[in-house]
């Protein structure tokens, strides 16, 4: 199969799957508009990739494909899975807001940053940032654990 027809398959697969969400999954797990309203936007935002995917004229293009695998890039692809994983494990224990900030440095650390700046700044930001939107102005409580 061609790589053009592969990424309108996907496109595809995309739309369908936003589809099902939209008439079956969202309808059923939500009740009203308001509780619906989060959802239905999301569902959007991935169909926008699905329709671009359909839309497009040349697809990826033939001499984008790379077949080698960089172990380098796959060792850091699981790692970054397994901090994930450890992260969810965290939320549960000492809430939200320390796990992110200690999952947030220490992915950091692994891919380089190297300014201490950065490395209070960026989380900060995004947690408050978070905070304002999540607990303030949407009112969802995010986990709390023994320390925050």
């Amino acid at each position: 199969m061609k790589l053009k027809q592969q990424s309108r398959a996907f496109g595809i697969g995309i739309v369908v799957f936003c589809l099902a969400l939209w008439f079956l999954v969202i309808p059923t797990q939500t009740k009203g508009n308001e509780a619906a309203f989060f959802p239905r936007l999301i569902t959007i935002l991935i169909l926008i990739p699905g329709i671009l995917f359909i839309a497009t004229r040349r697809g990826i293009s033939e001499g984008s494909t790379n077949k080698t695998y960089n172990k380098e890039g796959i060792i850091r692809v699981i790692v970054t899975a397994f901090a994930f994983g450890a992260y969810l494990f965290m939320v549960k224990y000492i809430g939200f807001f320390t796990s992110s900030f200690i999952v947030i440095i220490a992915l950091m650390a692994y891919y380089g940053v190297k300014s201490w700046k950065k490395f209070i700044l960026i989380p900060s930001i995004l947690l408050l940032f978070i905070y304002f939107i999540i607990e303030r102005f949407l009112g969802f409580p995010l986990p709390n654990g023994w320390i925050f």
